[in-house]
């Protein structure tokens, strides 16, 4: 049984979107099929919220963190984030320099 809003709330939205000259590397995240409201605001609230011990019993500090960063890592389970070498600038030397 799949229990669904339908498929108008499916949504779909980049969280990272990126690609390095310097560095040559590209990476991309993305939110997918997801029915929750993604918008950055909200996802910011939800991420503080899974911390809350408004909805965890018992309500103790440790609590908190522990099914906090379960809800979390349930969560991410609907995304993906890819990494992998830049299409355009591909790099060739790595200069590491020490701090």
């Amino acid at each position: 049984m799949v229990i669904s809003r339908g498929p108008e709330y499916i949504k779909n939205r980049d969280f990272i979107n990126r690609e390095s000259t310097k560095y040559g590397y590209f990476i991309k995240g993305e939110y997918f099929n997801c029915e929750m409201d993604i918008r950055k605001k909200n996802t910011i609230k939800h991420l503080v919220g899974a911390f809350m011990p408004f909805n965890k019993t018992p309500k103790t500090a440790w609590t908190s963190i522990m099914m906090g960063i379960r809800q979390i890592r349930l969560f991410i389970d609907r995304h993906i984030a890819h990494w992998d070498d830049s299409k355009q600038w591909l790099s060739t030397f790595l200069d590491l320099k020490p701090f």
